[in-house]
């Protein structure tokens, strides 16, 4: 008769063999393709990682409309679960590039703008002076500081906290 810790090893030992190797990758992309299930294994299936997605996006709208309450949920996307390098699944959330472009208030300074103002939020700023221009109609001056909000990092944390196992949200690096 086998303990369960000599059942545990043995199975340890098995996946160190290449047919070990073999058979849990098969067994992973069956469970990922909806095939098979492995509940508390850290291997989902794709609709699951498809409603993880989504969570996601759920989340991070709440943070960053709290700091830029002009933010469109739209604006988030978010794509289809894609095969990686290295055999693990990932999910990308991006937003929409037009929903990131600020005009400047100092158009001289900046006649292009911000290409992107979640960072700016996210990381805070100092300036020498305030501008003062015109935005949607009304003629506003700017603040001269705001200090870090880490908002993106918010949304990432909280995800994680309630992802299943193996499940990971990673700030990209333009938010670090």
């Amino acid at each position: 008769m086998y303990s369960a810790d000599s059942f545990t090893r043995m199975c340890e030992n098995y996946i160190k063999t290449p047919s070990g190797q073999r058979l849990v990758a098969q067994r992973k992309d069956d469970i990922i393709n909806g095939k098979a299930s492995a509940v508390g294994s850290g291997i989902v299936t794709l609709e699951t990682m498809k409603l993880m997605g989504q969570k996601m996006k759920d989340i991070l709208y709440g943070e960053i409309v709290n700091v830029i309450p002009s933010f469109d949920f739209g604006a988030i996307e978010v794509s289809e679960p894609q095969k990686q390098a290295d055999g693990n699944y990932g999910i990308s959330i991006s937003i929409s590039s037009n929903a990131l472009h600020r005009d400047s208030l100092w158009q001289e300074g900046y006649p292009n703008g911000v290409d992107n103002i979640v960072p700016l939020f996210e990381k805070g700023w100092s300036a020498n002076n305030s501008v003062y221009g015109e935005w949607h109609g009304k003629n506003i001056k700017s603040r001269v500081f705001s200090p870090p909000n880490n908002f993106m990092q918010q949304a990432v944390d909280v995800f994680n906290s309630y992802a299943v196992k193996g499940a990971k949200a990673e700030l990209g690096d333009a938010y670090k």
